[in-house]
C-alpha cells in the first residue's frame, strides 16, 4: 500500500509458502490476490493474471463474494489497460453485480469508474459520462481525492472530444486543483496538456 512493491514481495512470497505448507487455502487465496495486485502495478499483467485467477477459483468455490469481486475487477482493469474493451467488460460488469450485492460502495465506484474509463475510449460518451458522474459523486461524498481527480478529468476529456470547451474547462481545472492537492504531478501534467490542447483550439495562443 506505499507503493514498495519490491520490498513487499519477500514477504508476501514467504507468507504464501507458509499458507501453502500447512493447507490454509484462504490465506493462499488472499496472497496470491495481493501478489496479483503488486504485478499488475509493475505492469507485469501476464504473472498477474495467472495469480488473480487462481485467487478468484477459490474465492468462487468457497463463495467469498468481497475476495471474488476484487479479484473480478483486477483482471477486468488488466484487461482494460491491454486495450481489451470487450474482454473487460464481462468480468467488470460480474466485479460491479458483486459489489452491489455485498453493498460495497467503494468497491462500485472503482467498477464505475474503470467502465466509464473503456467507455471513454470507446468513444460512447453518453454512457461513460453516466457511470462517472455517479463514481464522481461516492468519490466526492467520500473526501476521496485521487478517485474524484481522475472522474473529473475524465468528464473533462470527454467535453474536450466533443469539442465543448467552455464546458470542459470546469472539470479539467478542478482535476487540476485536485491533483496539486496532493501532489500527484503526473496527473497535473495531464490536466494542463488537455487545458492546453482547448486553448490551442480557442486560438488563445
Amino acid at each position: 500500500m506505499e507503493d514498495k512493491y519490491s520490498e513487499a514481495r519477500e514477504p508476501l512470497e514467504a507468507a504464501l509458502a507458509q499458507y501453502s505448507a500447512i493447507g490454509d487455502q484462504q490465506g493462499t487465496a488472499a496472497c496470491l490476490q495481493s501478489l496479483g495486485g503488486i504485478l499488475c502495478r509493475e505492469c507485469k499483467h501476464s504473472e498477474a493474471r495467472e495469480k488473480l485467477e487462481d485467487a478468484l477459483a477459490w474465492y468462487t468455490a468457497n463463495r467469498d463474494q468481497l475476495g471474488r469481486a476484487q479479484c473480478l475487477w483486477s483482471l477486468g482493469d488488466i484487461l482494460r489497460m491491454e486495450d481489451k474493451y470487450s474482454e473487460a467488460k464481462e468480468p467488470l460488469e460480474a466485479a460491479l453485480a458483486q459489489y452491489n450485492a455485498i453493498g460495497d460502495q467503494q468497491g462500485t465506484a472503482a467498477c464505475l469508474q474503470s467502465l466509464g474509463g473503456m467507455l471513454h475510449r470507446e468513444h460512447k460518451y453518453s454512457d461513460a459520462r453516466e457511470k462517472l458522474e455517479d463514481a464522481l459523486a461516492w468519490y466526492t461524498a467520500n473526501r476521496d481525492q485521487l478517485g474524484r481527480a481522475q472522474c473529473l478529468w475524465s468528464l473533462g476529456d470527454i467535453l474536450q472530444m466533443e469539442e465543448k470547451y467552455s464546458e470542459a474547462r470546469k472539470p479539467l481545472a478542478a482535476a487540476l486543483a485536485q491533483y496539486s492537492a496532493i501532489g500527484d504531478r503526473q496527473g497535473r501534467a495531464v490536466c494542463l496538456q488537455s487545458l492546453g490542447g482547448i486553448l490551442r483550439r480557442e486560438h488563445k495562443y
